[in-house]
């Protein structure tokens, strides 16, 4: 996942998909979504210094997620 600041907010990238309809409350990822290999794919999750844990839910078909912030 590469979160970045632009003008209008911010532009999440996973996997080469790019996230429509992000939002962010303080450190939560509140809402991203993505369509793959016909799937409608859901992101939440929230930050906590450099680690993310969150979830990707995939039309029903939820897995978790975890992160590390590369610097």
């Amino acid at each position: 996942m590469s979160i970045s600041k632009t003008e209008d907010g911010y532009s999440v990238t996973m996997n080469d998909n790019i996230l429509k309809d992000v939002a962010f409350e303080g450190d939560a990822l509140v809402s991203g979504n993505f369509t793959a290999s016909g799937y409608h794919v859901d992101v939440k999750g929230s930050f906590e210094g450099n680690n993310f844990e969150g979830m990707i839910d995939a039309e029903g078909n939820t897995f978790r997620m975890t992160a590390l912030k590369q610097e």
